[in-house]
């Protein structure tokens, strides 16, 4: 018969309490909450991705590799040279392979030499400015001296250089910016008057000097005579435009001058490119110019409600390298159209 012990109740006033800290007088800390990041990982081994290695880092450690590499064939070369003094029968048999090694260790030398510097002269695409934010600083720098206000008859909008003769200048727009209100763009005629403003707020006289034969493409040329100014960068093919390339819109949206604002290509739509780049009015006119530094479109309209999402949408800008679908002022317009920088023919 198993012999039990007095029962023993133990109550939690019995249990041995912590002494109260001391009041602090300074400040309570706040609670630090620590939120996780989502970090985008590989499917396969649900690790995230290495960062890619680009340029000269993914073929070798340049120099020190060619030293060592180099180095072994030079090593047995002078070791054949020792041979050729050691043993005289085998003199020339020695100094025949030391030389041969010595040669070869020159060769290879050379060869790894010419290999670094292709592999450092030829740009990933990872390291080029259109995977970079580079890109969108040198736009920010040229639209200095590229990019102007349009102002004419109380409206306002963004013009931009495509061709230059020393101070004489083709600029492109759009056409509804040099009228008085945007449904009444067809009465802009050839030698409408306007003025171009610069960054330094510098005003100059400028008028319309080409317009497309197409009445209902909202395109138009303006020259202009203004110290400093350069074309913005070369005219991209219409071809050269993919959806999903990235895009960024340069001009003075709700009068903010030279503002850029980037986005992606969302689509083509017949002659326009639909983008996710904020546009505004006063963006009209302004140029949009892909990651490589080509104008591809020259933002034109807003598709949407009064209320709500808008869709921004840029005419495409090669249009302006078909001559022949153009009415111009006179020879001098036309040759200042066959200057303008483009890759392919139109």
């Amino acid at each position: 018969m198993n012999e039990r012990g007095p029962k023993i109740t133990i109550t939690p006033e019995d249990l041995p309490r912590q002494p109260d800290p001391a009041p602090e007088s300074g400040p309570r800390p706040e609670l630090l909450v620590l939120v996780p990041v989502p970090v985008a990982t590989d499917p396969a081994t649900m690790e995230p991705p290495s960062p890619p290695m680009v340029g000269a880092e993914c073929a070798f450690p340049a120099i020190p590799s060619i030293v060592c590499i180099s180095f072994v064939p030079f090593v047995n070369a002078w070791y054949w040279a020792g041979l050729a003094r050691r043993i005289p029968g085998a003199a020339r048999l020695c100094w025949g392979m030391a030389l041969l090694l010595g040669i070869f260790s020159l060769a290879l030398a050379i060869l790894l030499g010419v290999l670094l510097a292709r592999v450092r002269s030829e740009p990933s695409e990872q390291s080029a400015p259109l995977d970079g934010i580079d890109w969108i600083e040198r736009l920010a720098e040229r639209q200095e001296t590229s990019l102007v206000v349009v102002q004419a008859q109380g409206s306002m909008g963004t013009g931009f250089v495509i061709a230059s003769d020393k101070d004489r200048h083709l600029l492109l727009t759009n056409r509804h910016v040099l009228a008085p209100r945007r449904d009444r763009f067809h009465d802009v005629r050839l030698n409408t008057p306007c003025r171009v403003q610069l960054r330094n707020k510098t005003e100059y006289a400028a008028a319309v000097v080409g317009l497309p034969k197409d009445n209902e493409l909202d395109l138009a040329l303006l020259e202009a005579t203004v110290p400093g100014l350069v074309p913005l960068g070369p005219i991209a093919e219409f071809s050269e435009v993919k959806q999903g390339q990235r895009v960024a819109a340069v001009g003075h949206p709700l009068g903010l001058d030279f503002t850029i604002s980037d986005g992606i290509v969302s689509g083509k739509r017949g002659m326009y490119i639909q983008t996710t780049t904020p546009i505004s009015p006063g963006n009209s006119g302004g140029p949009l110019v892909n990651a490589r530094g080509k104008v591809v479109g020259v933002c034109t309209l807003l598709i949407g409600a009064k209320v709500g999402p808008t869709v921004g949408m840029a005419l495409r800008a090669d249009f302006v390298l078909r001559p022949r679908q153009w009415e111009v002022r006179d020879v001098e317009v036309e040759r200042l159209m066959s200057t303008i920088q483009h890759e392919g023919t139109p």
